[in-house]
């Protein structure tokens, strides 16, 4: 985001009146659990559950949840390419972050 934040300001002619989505990449979440494994070198895994059933279990969905799992984000990857600003991919970011990631062993 900083780095999209410097081009807006350095060339606002190419930015301004646009809202951008960023995004580097559209990851499943098994793709992002195995990009957390690998960089934490322990076991993450993506687990679904049904509205029904998290309340059952005490977990809270937000509307956020809701709307993530019915609509989901619609970034356009392609067009944030042609700003020429470099996007951290998931897997990357997550190998710099790791010792600031917490993986609840539960």
């Amino acid at each position: 985001m900083g780095a999209f934040a410097a081009a807006a300001f350095a060339e606002p002619h190419r930015f301004g009146g646009r809202t951008l989505e960023l995004t580097s990449e559209a990851l499943t979440m098994e793709e992002a659990a195995a990009a957390l494994s690998a960089a934490t070198r322990r076991n993450v895994s993506a687990v679904f559950l049904s509205y029904e059933k998290a309340r059952v279990q005490g977990r809270a969905l937000g509307r956020e949840d809701e709307w993530l799992n019915d609509i989901g984000h619609r970034a356009a990857i392609g067009e944030l390419a042609a700003y020429g600003v470099r996007l951290t991919p998931f897997r990357e970011w997550a190998e710099q972050h790791r010792s600031g990631i917490l993986i609840d062993p539960s």
